[in-house]
């Protein structure tokens, strides 16, 4: 069997003109942008066959009848595929070249040709279906004009599991297709279909669009021989002619976008299926276009965020498109209240046509420098914009963009013109540590010659290319689980990258081919036994690295960021190979600084912020002082918990079989402890806290496994917290970890590890689980209003954090020797001081000994650090404070039996509201103790008189059975928790022994009646909404009365 190569059939498909093929067969004749004639394939009388120049195709809105040039041809003439094809190639003067197919090829074309055809006849379907759906066709018609629905055969899926087995087609081709689910479920249910072509205007798969509401919005099928995600252009069948005509492709970021505009006849744009812009794209779009136009989508920017999702996707994609050697220009939709894209902006050409195309160079610079907010910052987004600048040949073409970018250094050439010669001169340094190789005798020893950066085979045969590129070995990165090896990658054009080629992708020629391919020109044309001979010379020549899989403090004696190590003494940076090389230890692979991860902020986001940062000159003195002034006695506990994380490890071994508490501030919002946390944690990470109520457990286990003797934060601490987050928190006490099933050893179970201090942060006590309570170090922020000058001094924290802290923790970190010296004996010494003092109950053990680690490794290196924290101050602070938590973890059982017979002796009418309690709304109280409470809102408190509530507390204790606690202890313990506000005057009104109120004879209203006598009397004052929440009671729930017995408010005497 003989088949036409595809680039044969590429340069037909690219001559064919649909006007002049139908033109042979049907008389056009102009109408608008389009040509207009009568149908050959239904009997018509008035034209309805319309003919679109820019689009390429024929469509008839009588019988339905479209396509290209090819089909037009196959449909009219009745001719096969290839039998079209040499007839346009006659038409057109391309000399076809036919090759004969061996056995295993000729089996696969029939196999695409199996599937493109079945495609066909599920588009066929979709498209009837939509026909018949009023709903569909409402909505299709009402986003798009009905016109544009008809010329690209919108379809419908309805809703129900096997609409596609009625179609004649197998469950194993569906399969094939992506077009159902392992069980034989349809894919797509009730959603409307958009097919999705390849260039030749062949179905390969399509997107589709739900209707209730649900997610995914769309939903694509699942890849196939013919249909591979990450390589599709939407749009393409459509735009291929435009965008060779005009010399200019619009790129958006999905396929609605993109519809919109060629349906107001922007003709030559494309989109890729979700926002990721690759290699293979640009390549594609490279063979037709020399410029391309992005159009991003105009969103909000998050929190956090420097640049809005829609502008970072096009200054990674327009990086990109420019080292592919295209000429790259941004279209900007203006910014809106909300998000706008190219499907909701673009409703006429006319506003398409009013929006200027800019330099993207350009374009891109003025987003880095209007982001930048301190000089580091700036300092980045110039060499940003220089490391694209060097990619230019041209020097008066650079001289140009200087002029225009002097801008941004205050009109100064100087800057720009100085980083441009330090950029060429890394160049060359980079080249002279890695020479090329030319020829070796050592690569003939394995069959083959290196030169002029391609590996050659040269025997009697001649010889025969086996690339367009050479590797040159780094290093074998040892790991048990992923081991893989990096090289440098230099083709004939001398295009140069690096790459991580993993083991499997060395011994399988097309995994091979396919990973060099996709980062560049670069092609592997040699079989299986060929790359085995390369194979076999790269990895004589390799050095080894071991993997660096968890940052923060290694076994092998140092300390790992995201950017390099710090040896107990100095600062190594990674190199651009991610590679940090150790004398007498040896080398490190560090990924996330490698230049093939660096700037892919998707993947190794933890490494990412998990980086030294240089440059700050900020002292640790200055920094805790500033903590002290702001926090206090919190500020001091806080400081010793993270000198103390640096070292876990060592504390681990201390308190075997191994433990390590929580720190838990605790506090109304806006009293500053996330910000003292984040301080903490910035000793390490640029990161923020993580939201502990949004986030899975998995996350949560992720995040303390992913560096060791280092600080993780978690917010938002709640008691309705699911049970499994709750038990996650009390395991890392114990440093227990998640269980999960390891990918990489065969299915076998592993516990991730928990080497980090961890802080919890919320507006809660964790009194839901006692055992929870026990595990922390509880401390109590409770001023939420402050002055000016304080609220300065809190902002200076900020200040402090952003200049960066990593430079502080590598001086703690040096004193390690003596850590590992005295943190035991300092333990024990500590933790008998705090439990003289406290008592060794069981409660005050656990707590005590808890409190004992940050107090005995601030102990160890007092001398050490400039660190203004008076011991013995804060030794007397850590004694009360574990006698208060003390108290807390024992009664917050004991004081519910209180709260739970206060709510019997309500409902059993044996107290009586107003008169033994009063609940008041209030936007403030001040109680005797001289505290103001002040809230924003009506806030309820709850009054229980003093005189003999306990007593009848007590009373009805010993009536049912129940175990009570004296009446001190009990005072002591109210008066201890979150809930108690203070001891109040009030006045409560008067009943007698039966409950009926006593009028107070010396007060009538004047009709024979008389009010309520009152009294005013000392009480216990509580928020009574924490009360409720806190032991789930309801004293407002007056208990149902008969209507002789209810109580008057005006007394008739």
């Amino acid at each position: 069997m003989n088949y036409i190569k595809q680039d044969i059939i590429e340069k037909i498909y690219d001559a064919a003109d649909i006007v002049e093929v139908v033109g042979e067969f049907v008389d056009l004749k102009k109408s608008g942008v389009n040509y207009k004639g009568l149908c050959p394939f239904h009997q018509d009388h008035t034209p309805s066959l319309s003919v679109s120049p820019s689009r390429q195709i024929f469509k008839c809105f009588t019988c339905g009848e479209g396509g290209n040039a090819v089909t037009f041809l196959m449909k009219h003439e009745k001719m096969t595929y290839p039998e079209a094809l040499r007839w346009l190639a006659k038409k057109y003067s391309i000399d076809i070249q036919e090759c004969e197919l061996t056995e295993e090829q000729e089996v696969l074309m029939k196999k695409r040709d199996s599937l493109f055809a079945n495609m066909a006849i599920v588009e066929d379907y979709y498209h009837k279906e939509f026909m018949k759906s009023e709903k569909a066709q409402q909505y299709a018609y009402d986003r798009w004009d009905k016109e544009y629905c008809d010329l690209i055969r919108i379809g419908y899926a309805p809703g129900y599991s096997r609409n596609l087995d009625k179609l004649g087609i197998t469950q194993d081709m569906l399969k094939e297709l992506g077009l159902c689910d392992r069980n034989g479920n349809d894919l797509f249910r009730e959603r409307i279909t958009i097919s999705i072509r390849d260039r030749f205007g062949r179905i390969i798969g399509f997107t589709c669009r739900n209707f209730d509401g649900s997610n995914p919005k769309y939903l694509n099928n699942a890849d196939s021989d013919i249909f591979h995600k990450g390589e599709v252009l939407f749009g393409i069948d459509a735009a291929w002619k435009e965008i060779i005509r005009t010399q200019t492709a619009y790129l958006v970021e999905g396929a609605p976008d993109c519809m919109r505009l060629q349906s107001i006849d922007v003709t030559n744009t494309v989109a890729c299926l979700g926002s990721a812009w690759n290699e293979k794209h640009f390549q594609t779009l490279g063979k037709a276009v020399t410029k391309v136009c992005f159009i991003p989508d105009s969103d909000v920017i998050k929190p956090g965020e420097r640049l809005p999702h829609g502008i970072k996707v096009v200054t990674d994609a327009g990086r990109l498109a420019f080292k592919n050697g295209l000429a790259v220009y941004v279209k900007e939709i203006p910014a809106g209240d909300g998000k706008r894209d190219a499907d909701s902006y673009f409703t006429n050409r006319e506003i398409f046509d009013s929006l200027p195309e800019q330099d993207f160079i350009l374009w891109y610079a003025e987003k880095l420098f209007a982001s930048s907010t301190s000089v580091d910052d700036q300092t980045i987004a110039l060499h940003t914009v220089v490391n694209i600048l060097t990619g230019i040949g041209n020097s008066t073409k650079v001289d140009f963009y200087i002029d225009q970018l002097k801008k941004h250094t205050g009109g100064q050439k100087k800057p720009w013109n100085n980083a441009m010669k330090q950029s060429k001169v890394n160049a060359k340094t980079d080249k002279r540590r890695n020479p090329i190789v030319t020829n070796t005798a050592d690569s003939r020893e394995f069959g083959f010659t290196i030169r002029d950066c391609q590996y050659l085979i040269e025997d009697e045969n001649g010889i025969r290319p086996l690339s367009n590129f050479i590797l040159t070995p780094m290093f074998h990165v040892q790991d048990p689980t992923l081991s893989r090896r990096i090289f440098t990658i230099e083709n004939t054009q001398h295009v140069k990258n690096i790459i991580e080629l993993r083991s499997e992708e060395l011994v399988s020629n097309d995994k091979f081919e396919a990973k060099v391919g996709e980062i560049g020109n670069y092609v592997w044309s040699g079989g299986k036994s060929d790359l085995k001979k390369v194979k076999g010379f790269l990895f004589a020549n390799m050095d080894t690295a071991i993997l660096i899989k968890q940052l923060g403090w290694q076994q092998q004696g140092f300390f790992a960021f995201g950017n390099g190590i710090f040896d107990g003494e100095q600062w190594h940076e990674a190199d651009q190979y991610g590679i940090v090389k150790l004398q007498d230890v040896g080398n490190f692979y560090l990924p996330s600084h490698s230049l093939i991860y660096r700037h892919d902020r998707k993947m190794f986001l933890f490494e990412h912020n998990f980086v030294h940062q240089e440059g700050s000159s900020v002292t640790l003195r200055e920094v805790t002082d500033q903590m002290f002034k702001v926090f206090g006695a919190n500020g001091q506990i806080a400081f010793m918990f993270l000198v103390a994380s640096l070292f876990h490890d060592i504390v681990a071994n201390t308190t075997a079989p191994g433990w390590f508490p929580i720190l838990d501030l605790f506090g109304p919002m806006g009293t500053g402890k996330t910000a003292l946390a984040e301080m903490i944690a910035a000793f390490f990470t640029k990161k923020k806290s993580i939201n502990i109520d949004n986030a899975t457990v998995a996350a949560m286990s992720d995040e303390v496994a992913a560096a060791a003797n280092a600080v993780v934060v978690f917010n938002e601490y709640k008691n309705a917290l699911d049970d499994s987050k709750i038990e996650f928190l009390k395991g890392i006490w114990d440093l227990i970890g998640r269980t999960r099933m390891s990918m990489n050893k065969d299915g076998q179970k592993e516990m991730t590890a928990v080497d980090s201090g961890v802080i919890i942060t919320g507006q809660e006590m964790p009194t839901k689980d006692p055992a929870l309570f026990s595990r922390t170090i509880f401390l109590t922020f409770s001023k939420s209003k402050f002055s000016a000058e304080e609220t300065e001094e809190f902002d200076k924290i900020a200040g402090l954090r952003r200049s960066g802290l990593t430079h502080l923790t590598m001086e703690i970190m040096s004193h390690r020797d003596k850590m590992e010296r005295e943190y035991e004996r300092t333990f024990d010494e500590v933790s008998k001081e705090i439990l003289k003092e406290v008592g060794d109950s069981t409660e005050h053990t656990r707590i005590a000994r808890n409190w004992a680690v940050p107090l005995a490794a601030y102990k160890v290196l007092k001398d050490e650090l400039d660190v203004n924290i008076d011991y013995a101050s804060i030794s007397r602070f850590v004694m009360d404070a574990v006698k208060r938590q003390a108290i807390s973890c024992k009664t917050s059982d004991e004081l519910a039996s209180f709260w739970n017979v206060l709510q019997y002796l309500l409902s059993d009418k044996k107290i009586i509201a107003d008169g033994h309690f009063r609940i008041a709304l209030t936007k403030n109280v001040t109680c005797r103790n001289g505290k103001e409470y002040l809230w924003d809102e009506p806030h309820s408190i709850l009054l229980i008189r003093k005189a003999g509530m306990i007593e009848r507390y007590q009373e009805t204790c010993r009536k049912i059975g129940y175990n009570f606690i004296p009446k001190e202890s009990l005072e002591f313990y109210m008066k201890n928790t979150s809930y108690y506000l203070g001891d109040k005057k009030y006045r409560f009104k008067e009943f007698d022994k039966n409950g009926y109120p006593v009028p107070d004879l010396s007060k009538p209203n004047g009709d024979k009646t008389f009010k309520q006598k009152e009294f005013s009397e000392w009480a216990y004052c509580f928020d009574y909404e924490k009360v409720k929440e806190m032991y789930d009671i309801d004293l407002e729930r007056m208990p149902v009365e008969d209507e002789s017995d209810a109580v008057q408010t005006s007394l008739d005497i």
